[in-house]
């Protein structure tokens, strides 16, 4: 769920707890970071199992839950046929 891939960029320390320095740190990193810095916790997003890369199939699943979650906020009209196309490898 895209919620997770928040949650995980926000877990700064990765303890599986968002305390209030995790917090002020994303926010802070959002506002003045270094490009860098934004790239990092923007990559984290898509490499929720931490490996420190992420497949074709991890960015794709991102940006099928992106666009879900896009679709509902927005009440926009996402095609089946783009969600469909999302998934073939």
């Amino acid at each position: 769920m895209l919620s997770d891939r928040v949650f995980c960029s926000f877990d700064m320390d990765g303890d599986q707890i968002i305390n209030f320095n995790d917090f002020a740190e994303y926010i802070d990193i959002w506002r003045h970071g270094t490009p860098m810095e934004k790239a990092l916790i923007s990559f984290r997003m898509i490499d929720i199992k931490k490996r420190g890369f992420f497949s074709d199939k991890d960015f794709k699943d991102f940006m099928i839950e992106f666009l879900r979650s896009w679709s509902a906020i927005t009440n926009a009209q996402i095609s089946t046929v783009l969600l469909i196309e999302q998934t073939k490898f």
